[in-house]
Order: structure tokens, then sequence, then C-alpha cells
């Protein structure tokens, strides 16, 4: 799993590709969703890149706790697991 530390840490997840956009959804442990937003980004090595800044789609700070992240690419569907510890 990837671990957020704190707030202005961003989860970051990149895949190779030859489609040019997915859609990232994050879902708390309880699977109700917190936030989406689509994917649209490539870095050097053509790899799409999808970042969550750690706070849900009314961008308020989510809670300590186990997060499920959907990216959703060309009919295919990934999923990965994370864990936010905030510092605070």
């Amino acid at each position: 799993p990837f671990f957020i530390e704190n707030i202005y840490t961003n989860a970051e997840f990149q895949y190779k590709t030859d489609h040019n956009y997915g859609i990232m959804k994050i879902y708390d442990f309880s699977m109700n969703l917190v936030d989406s937003f689509e994917c649209n980004q490539f870095n050097n090595y053509d790899n799409l890149e999808c970042s969550w800044d750690g706070r849900n789609k009314n961008n308020i700070k989510v809670s300590n706790g186990v997060y499920f992240c959907k990216l959703s690419l060309n009919g295919n569907i990934y999923w990965q697991k994370l864990g936010v510890l905030n510092s605070n």
C-alpha cells in the first residue's frame, strides 16, 4: 500500500498505456466514493500519471484510514490500496 503521511503529499500512480486518459475513483474503507477525477497527464516515460491530494470531492482533508483507488482505463480496472496517516 501507498501511505500519505500528511496532506501536502500526493499519492501518485503511473501506468504504461497507449490511451490518453483514465478515470480515478477514491473510496473509503466502506466503499463510499470519496473523490473522482480524470487522469490525463503523461510523464517523460509515456506513463499515465494520476495524483490524489488526500482530500475529498468537497476539498476537505480525509481522515486517517485505509482508502482504495480504482483506475478505469480502456475497459480495464486496476485497484490500489493506500493508507492515510495525517500528522496532526
